[in-house]
């Protein structure tokens, strides 16, 4: 609690796969969700991977979207030009995923985090005392799991090859449509996950593994285990 602030933290789950685009769609205010034919995500018919679609979106709600380093490099005046006659304002902060998933930063990982903690506080600042906000709600798409010495073998799933039907194969999940059922992986449906039409499906690595090590493999995403899927909420 600082002077004039309140913060109340509680928590929500992920979506699964717990992976950026998906769970950044989801966050966003719509109808429905779905893939189309190349594994993008539609929210309400609208692609929703770049912050001008995203600020689109937002219009139909009187709202807008911004990045955290532009809204916090304005002055007061400035900022209050930028925001107003909106309802409510997205602010999209990567500092995190921006260093954790290059193999080069990756074990900056801890201090991105504290930085991106710092920052954060900065912007609920800057948002209620120079904004004339009065309700900001702080959460993720996703969490992420971190080891400090690379994987080896025992981490490796032991599949060996993409299924057919695979769109997309990172190293936490594989998504597609009509995958089979494997020992080595949970399968699942995202309409039962996140409500998202298209068809598409998923196999996620079991406990900790992950189904390769091609480039940065410390700092990961997108499956069950809890640190990815568990996300705070923190309402100012």
């Amino acid at each position: 609690c600082k002077y004039r602030f309140q913060a109340a933290m509680s928590s929500q789950w992920s979506v699964l796969p717990s992976y950026t685009a998906l769970g950044m769609a989801s966050l966003l205010p719509h109808k429905k969700l779905e893939y189309d034919g190349k594994g993008r995500i539609m929210v309400d018919g609208k692609q929703c991977a770049t912050l001008v679609q995203r600020n689109e979106i937002l219009q139909s709600v009187e709202g807008m979207a911004v990045k955290a380093d532009e809204l916090l490099a304005m002055k007061k005046e400035e900022g209050r030009d930028l925001v107003a006659g909106t309802k409510v304002v997205y602010i999209y902060h990567d500092e995190i995923d921006s260093r954790g998933e290059k193999a080069s930063t990756e074990g900056d990982t801890f201090e991105a985090a504290r930085k991106a903690i710092q920052e954060v506080s900065e912007l609920v600042r800057f948002v209620i005392n120079s904004l004339n906000g009065n309700y900001v709600v702080v959460t993720a798409d996703h969490g992420f799991l971190f080891r400090e010495t690379p994987p080896s073998d025992p981490h490796k799933s032991k599949l060996e090859d993409k299924p057919a039907g695979t769109v997309v194969a990172k190293k936490r999940y594989l998504i597609g449509r009509n995958l089979p059922d494997v020992e080595e992986a949970y399968h699942g449906n995202t309409k039962t996950s996140a409500n998202a039409e298209g068809g598409m499906e998923f196999w996620l690595p079991k406990a900790a593994n992950l189904f390769h090590f091609t480039g940065g493999a410390r700092y990961v995403l997108g499956g069950t285990m809890l640190q990815e899927i568990t996300v705070r909420v923190v309402t100012v």
